[in-house]
């Protein structure tokens, strides 16, 4: 029952990639769209590769922060003390995997940016 309540815990921080996520990609691929609709290929494909990179970063630097700050953030969120170690244990691992999981949701986008310069994409 507190690997369970562990991760219940450590929800805000997937929630915190899921809105960065969604603020990345929907911006970049709004801005990719309009600028493919007025015939701007070059400039839709540096929206989408800006996209992507401040995605990545984003991603990169939340996982950082996460492990700096891992303790009082899980406090914070409500970690008691029975439930502190494996929250902390849970959270510490899958930090690791913040920036990919950030990047998943932008694959239409990078998609977008391959058609752009020529390339077939078979992912949607």
């Amino acid at each position: 029952m507190l690997g369970n309540a562990a991760t219940n815990v450590a929800f805000p921080l997937t929630m915190s990639c899921t809105a960065i996520s969604l603020m990345c990609g929907i911006g970049g691929a709004a801005n990719f769209n309009l600028n493919m609709g007025r015939g701007n290929r070059e400039k839709a494909a540096k929206y989408a590769g800006n996209a992507i990179s401040m995605t990545i970063i984003i991603g990169l630097l939340l996982c950082v922060f996460t492990k700096i700050f891992l303790r009082p953030m899980m406090v914070l969120f409500g970690a008691t003390d029975q439930t502190l170690l494996y929250s902390l244990s849970y959270t510490g691992i899958t930090s690791f995997g913040f920036p990919f999981l950030i990047l998943q949701p932008e694959a239409p986008i990078w998609c977008g940016q391959m058609e752009v310069r020529g390339f077939r994409c078979y992912v949607r």
